[in-house]
C-alpha cells in the first residue's frame, strides 16, 4: 500500500476511534451523575475538556436513568456548582442541600426554574423523554422541582425503530450506510445494543493479500484462522473475496454431525447428498451415513434377487430362510419366494381334504373338481368324485352310454338289456331296444296286436292307424284301414284324384295356385309368399319368415334387429353414423346416420383451477345449425393440466339444458395433457398416458346420444371443467363440437 493510501486510513481509523470514544465517555459521565463510586472523577465534555472537582446533585432517579444524554452547559454548571456553593460533605435533605448557598426568593413551585431546579411546574427546560434516554413518553416536573420520568417508556433496543440516543435498531440504520461512517464501502450493520456494526465495512485494500482492519482476512492471508477455529471439524477455510475480506469462505468446511454435506464429506447425518439404496444399486431398504461422513452405510439396503435375505425381506431367491410348504402349514409342495421378496410364495403348497385346490400337485379336493365332472372327462353321464390323495379322479361313478355295458344309473347300453325282452317286458312280440341315452328301453320294437296300440313292426293295430291316411298312403281320398296282422294298412277303398288342376278336391289341401285363402301370415309367419307342395297335400312355407326382431334376418327379412348384414350408414349413401333396422324387418333405418359433418371449435385459453368444487372453466361456443336433425354428437378438448385425473368435463346444449359429463376423474396420475375426441360408443377408456387420450377417440363417461334429436344442434354449446381437487391446475387451449346431421330427416 502507497504511503498516501496509508496516511487516509489512519486519519479514517482515527476518526472513526474518536466517535466511539466520544460516545462511550457521554455514556460514562451519565452514569456518573446518577451516583459513581467517587467524587473526585474527571467531567468530560463533548468538546474534549476536563474539569476536576466534586459533582453536584442532577435530580435525576438512578433507577430510571438509561445513558441519558448530557449537555455541555449542564456539565460544566454543575461542576462549576459543585465546587463554588458546596461543601465537600454535603448531603441532600428536602429541597435543599446542607452546605449551599441557596438564594432567597428561589421557590419550588412558582413556576420559575431557579438555581439548583431541573424543573418548575410546566417549565421543563426544553427536555423531553427522548432527552433523557427513554423512548417516548410525556415528561413531568415532580413535587420538588426534580425531572419526573415515570411517565416515560424506556428505549427497547431491538424494536426494529430508532429511539431516544440509540443509532441503530435492528434494519433501522437512520439513513446511515458504511460510507457515512467514513470507511469506504461495504454493508453497516447493528449490534444488539444498538450501536453501528462496521464489520461488515472496509476499506479499498481486499486484494493485496495483506489483511488490514477492518479486513477480517486478504487472499491467502487468514489471520491465522482456519476451518477448526471456525467451528468445524475440518477442510479448507478461505477468503470471501467477494465480501471484500469482511469474513471467511467457510464452504470448504465440514462439521460432520451437523446434517449438511460440507468439505470432503460424502454425506452428513440426514443429508445423503439424494442418494438412496436404489441409486447405490439396490432394490430397496434404508441408505444411511458412515459415522466419519466419510462414505455410506448400505447395512439396511437390500437387493431382491441375489439370493441373500437383506434388510427387509422376508426371503430372496433360493434363501427361503429355511421355510417349507410344511412349516407354513400345508401337506407338501414346492415353497417359493415372491418376486419382490416381501413374502413367500405358497401356491405351489397344497392341504388335501380342504375343499381347495392348491399346489400342482392336487388334481382335485373333496369337492372342488376344478369344474370337471364326467362329461367333461369323456363320460356320458355320473357322478365324479376326488380320490382321497387329492391326486386325481374317481370315475367308479361314471359311465359313458353307447360302450355297451350297461353301469352306474344306465337301464340299459346297446345290446345290453340287463336281461330284458319284449316279452319280459308285457308284449307278444318284437325286438327289445335300448333308448340313445340309455336311461330307459325302446319297445317301438315289441308290440301286441289288437291292443289299439302300435308297437314293434306294426304298421297299425286296430283302429289306430299311426297317423296315415289313404292321402299318406299315395292317394286322393278314403278310407283307410288296418291289417289283420297288424303289419300293412288296407288300401282297398282308398281313391285317386288329379292334383295339379289347379282345383282342390278330393284330399287336396292346395293345388297350384288355389292356396284355399292361406296366407304366410295365416299359417303362424310374418311374411312371405306362400306356395303349394307338388302333391297338393300340404303348404309349402319354405318362403316364409318367422320372428322379426328375433335378431336373425329370416328369409324375406332385409334385417332384424342389429341384425344389419354387411350394411351400414356408408353403404346406404352416407358419410357416417349408426344404421338401424325398421320395425318390419324389410328395410333399413337411415334416420340417425349422418351426411353432413360440421365442425365448431372455441380457443378460449383460460384457467383451469386450482380451486376445489367449483366449475373455474367455462366457455360458451355459439353454433349456427343447418335446419337438419341432429344425429351424431363428438366433442375434442385439447387441455394442459398438472394432475390431469382431477378434472370432470361437462358439455351442455344450453337450448334444451341437456348435459353429458365426457369425463369424470378417470386418470389417477402426474403431469399431464389432454388430447381427446370424445365419442359415444367409442372405441373405449380413455388412454391415461401422456397426452391423455393420446390424440385419439376414447368413449365419454355418459352416452353423448343425449344429444341427438335435439332441434338441429344450432345455439349455445358450453362446456364446464371442475377442478376437483386443490393445489394443481392447468390451462383449457381449445375445445370442439363435432355435429354430425341427415339432411333427409328435418330437425323438430
Amino acid at each position: 500500500m502507497g504511503k498516501p493510501l496509508r496516511n487516509r486510513l489512519e486519519e479514517l481509523y482515527r476518526t472513526h476511534t474518536r466517535a466511539l470514544s466520544t460516545r462511550l465517555t457521554l455514556v460514562l459521565v451519565s452514569a456518573c451523575l446518577t451516583g459513581c463510586p467517587s467524587d473526585d472523577v474527571p467531567t468530560v465534555t463533548s468538546d474534549d475538556s476536563t474539569t476536576s472537582g466534586q459533582t453536584g446533585d442532577t435530580g435525576l432517579p438512578t433507577a430510571q436513568t438509561t445513558e441519558p444524554q448530557t449537555t455541555d452547559s449542564q456539565t460544566t454548571d454543575a461542576a462549576t456548582e459543585g465546587t463554588a456553593s458546596t461543601s465537600t460533605e454535603g448531603t441532600t435533605d428536602g429541597d435543599t442541600t446542607e452546605g449551599e448557598d441557596t438564594t432567597d426568593g428561589d421557590t419550588c413551585g412558582n413556576g420559575v426554574i431557579d438555581d439548583g431546579e431541573d424543573c418548575d411546574g410546566e417549565q421543563l427546560d426544553g427536555q423531553t423523554c427522548l432527552d433523557r434516554g427513554f423512548g417516548e413518553g410525556e415528561l413531568a416536573c415532580a413535587e420538588d422541582c426534580t425531572l419526573d420520568t415515570s411517565p416515560c417508556a424506556r428505549v427497547l433496543c431491538g424494536d426494529g425503530a430508532i429511539q431516544g440516543d440509540e443509532e441503530c435498531d435492528g434494519m433501522d440504520l437512520g439513513g446511515e450506510d458504511c460510507v457515512s461512517q467514513g470507511l469506504d464501502a461495504g454493508v453497516l450493520g447493528c449490534t444488539p445494543r444498538c450501536e453501528f456494526d462496521l464489520s461488515g465495512c472496509f476499506v479499498v485494500g481486499c486484494g493485496d493479500d495483506t489483511v488490514q482492519p477492518p479486513e477480517a482476512c486478504d487472499g491467502p492471508d487468514l489471520g491465522g484462522q482456519d476451518c477448526v477455529s471456525q467451528g468445524f471439524d475440518g477442510g479448507t477455510l478461505a477468503c470471501d473475496q467477494l465480501g471484500m475480506c469482511a469474513s471467511f469462505d467457510t464452504t470448504g468446511c465440514f462439521a460432520c454431525g451437523d446434517d449438511i454435506v460440507g468439505g470432503l464429506e460424502v454425506c452428513d447425518g440426514a443429508d445423503l447428498a439424494g442418494q438412496t439404496c436404489v441409486s447405490q444399486g439396490f432394490d430397496d431398504g434404508m441408505l444411511a451415513c458412515a459415522a466419519d461422513c466419510s462414505g455410506y452405510e448400505t447395512s439396511g439396503c437390500n437387493a431382491c434377487g441375489d439370493d441373500v435375505i437383506e434388510g427387509p425381506e422376508t426371503c430372496d431367491g433360493a434363501d427361503l430362510a429355511g421355510q417349507t410348504c410344511t412349516t407354513q402349514g400345508f401337506d407338501g409342495g414346492t415353497i417359493a419366494c415372491a418376486a419382490d421378496c416381501s413374502a413367500f410364495d405358497t401356491s405351489g403348497c397344497h392341504v388335501c381334504g380342504d375343499d381347495a385346490i392348491g399346489g400342482p400337485i392336487e388334481a382335485c379336493d373333496g369337492t372342488d373338481l376344478d369344474g370337471q365332472t364326467c362329461a367333461s372327462l369323456g363320460f356320458d353321464e355320473g357322478t365324479l368324485a376326488c380320490a382321497a390323495d387329492c391326486s386325481g379322479y374317481d370315475t367308479s361313478g361314471c359311465d359313458t352310454c353307447g360302450d355297451g355295458s350297461a353301469g352306474g344309473t344306465e337301464v340299459c347300453d346297446g345290446a345290453d338289456l340287463d336281461g330284458q325282452s319284449c316279452i319280459g317286458l308285457g308284449y307278444d312280440q318284437g325286438t327289445l331296444g335300448c333308448t340313445a341315452d340309455c336311461s330307459d328301453f325302446d319297445v317301438l320294437g315289441c308290440s301286441i296286436c289288437g291292443n289299439g296300440v302300435v308297437g314293434g313292426s306294426e304298421a297299425c293295430d286296430g283302429m289306430n292307424l299311426d297317423g296315415e291316411t289313404c292321402i299318406t298312403q299315395g292317394f286322393d281320398a278314403g278310407p283307410l284301414s288296418c291289417n289283420a296282422d297288424c303289419t300293412a294298412f288296407d288300401t282297398s277303398s282308398c281313391v285317386i284324384f288329379a292334383c295339379g288342376n289347379g282345383i282342390i278336391d278330393g284330399s287336396d289341401v292346395c293345388d297350384g295356385p288355389d292356396l284355399d285363402g292361406e296366407t304366410c301370415i295365416s299359417l303362424g309367419f310374418d311374411g312371405g309368399p306362400l306356395a303349394c307342395n307338388g302333391d297338393c297335400s300340404s303348404f309349402d312355407t319354405s318362403a316364409c319368415f318367422l320372428n322379426c326382431g328375433n335378431g336373425v334376418i329370416d328369409p324375406g327379412e332385409t334385417c332384424d334387429g342389429a341384425a344389419l348384414g354387411s350394411a351400414a350408414c356408408s353403404s346406404q349413401g352416407f358419410l357416417g353414423g349408426e344404421l338401424g333396422c325398421n320395425a318390419t324387418c324389410d328395410a333399413f333405418d337411415t334416420d340417425t346416420c349422418y351426411d353432413q359433418v360440421d365442425v365448431y371449435c372455441s380457443n378460449p385459453n383460460i384457467p383451469i383451477g386450482p380451486n376445489a368444487d367449483s366449475p373455474v372453466a367455462i366457455d360458451t361456443l355459439t353454433v349456427p345449425g343447418n335446419g337438419d336433425a341432429l344425429v351424431d354428437v363428438d366433442v375434442s378438448v385439447d387441455a394442459n393440466h398438472t394432475w390431469a385425473g382431477d378434472m370432470e368435463i361437462d358439455i351442455e346444449y344450453v337450448a334444451t339444458g341437456t348435459t353429458v359429463r365426457v369425463f369424470d376423474n378417470s386418470c389417477d396420475n402426474g403431469d399431464n395433457d389432454m388430447l381427446v375426441t370424445f365419442d359415444s360408443p367409442g372405441p373405449g377408456p380413455i388412454s391415461c398416458f401422456s397426452p391423455l387420450g393420446g390424440g385419439g377417440f376414447a368413449s365419454s363417461h355418459e352416452d353423448l346420444a343425449a344429444f341427438s334429436g335435439l332441434d338441429d344442434g344450432g345455439g349455445d354449446w358450453q362446456i364446464a371443467i371442475n377442478d376437483t381437487i386443490s393445489g394443481d391446475g392447468g390451462v383449457l387451449n381449445q375445445w370442439c363440437v363435432i355435429q354430425g346431421t341427415n339432411s333427409t330427416v328435418p330437425a323438430p
